[in-house]
């Protein structure tokens, strides 16, 4: 038995690049993020501490004596979408955005020895994929991501780290949080009410307090498929039709083609880190690299 590390790394990666755009929006004093008067340069920065951001969050999760974690993981996934509709739906990314998020493959798999998976919907459900078949191998699965959605994979074998609350969240957490019985039921709850980040129309005329109204008829034992009825069996036919288009679009596929097992955190030399810059952006990280779990100390670029 194994415990493995599987990112949403289209949220990781989007916070940290995020957080050094913040750090310049305070100074600077705007929120725009596709300012065409912003020098080249600073997009480059933006970038590359983006990179250095997310890879802190990686190695703070991997030190033993952080306490983040319950449990060592030994191995890791990063998992990605196209952005191909996403881009049709939401805002355009700032210059330079997805360069630096495809150099951030490149490195995790250098530094890491940490595969990359790809889905060409949602990284969501790329998570899910692995998810599902490591804990249906008996591994532990800590998941780890900014995404609400994925809120709905917390149980049995599956933990969610929160990069928003930065720590673990528990199944009883999950739902005081949505007002749910079990973590799965999460998803109908998304689809009641909506979500616009997501693009989740959710139904028309529901919002938290209504909604909690239709979940008082789903009892403690219920399943998915009994809770969806549940819920289902309250609405019009107008409200089923809303319903059922906002749940297939929150409800996590799992079976996702292609999707790579977690692989064995291997460590590259600190040399590599040296080379590529980040060190600098890592700050102390960057110093107890080679000494991050224990783990073997290897040079995979070799």
């Amino acid at each position: 038995m194994s415990t493995c590390l599987i990112f949403d790394a289209n949220s990781l990666y989007s916070r940290s690049y995020f957080a050094s755009y913040g750090e310049y929006a305070s100074q600077a004093k705007t929120r725009r993020t596709d300012d065409p008067e912003l020098p080249e340069h600073l997009y480059d920065e933006f970038g590359r501490k983006g990179i250095g951001y997310s890879l802190k969050v990686v190695l703070s999760l991997l030190r033993e004596d952080s306490g983040r974690l319950v449990k060592t993981p030994d191995s890791m996934l990063f998992c990605w979408d196209t952005q191909a509709k996403k881009d049709k739906q939401r805002t355009t990314k700032p210059p330079k955005f997805y360069v630096y998020q495809q150099a951030m493959r490149e490195v995790v798999d250098k530094m890491f020895g940490a595969a990359n998976g790809e889905s060409t919907d949602e990284a969501d459900d790329a998570v899910a994929t692995a998810a599902y078949r490591a804990e249906f191998k008996g591994d532990d699965v800590i998941v780890v991501s900014g995404d609400k959605d994925l809120h709905q994979l917390v149980g049995g074998r599956v933990s969610y780290f929160s990069l928003k609350d930065k720590r673990l969240l528990d199944s009883k957490y999950v739902c005081e949080k949505w007002g749910v019985k079990r973590p799965i039921h999460t998803a109908l709850k998304l689809a009641i009410i909506g979500d616009s980040v997501d693009n989740i129309k959710g139904v028309v005329g529901f919002g938290p307090k209504k909604a909690e109204k239709l979940f008082l008829a789903i009892e403690e034992g219920m399943d998915f498929g009994m809770a969806y009825s549940a819920i289902k069996d309250q609405l019009t036919e107008t409200q089923k039709q809303e319903f059922d288009e906002s749940l297939d679009i929150v409800l996590l596929k799992g079976d996702i083609e292609g999707i790579p097992d977690p692989t064995p955190i291997k460590l590259a030399d600190m040399d590599y880190v040296t080379s590529l810059g980040y060190d600098m952006i890592m700050g102390d990280y960057a110093q107890v690299y080679a000494q991050v779990n224990g783990l073997e100390f290897e040079d995979v670029l070799g």
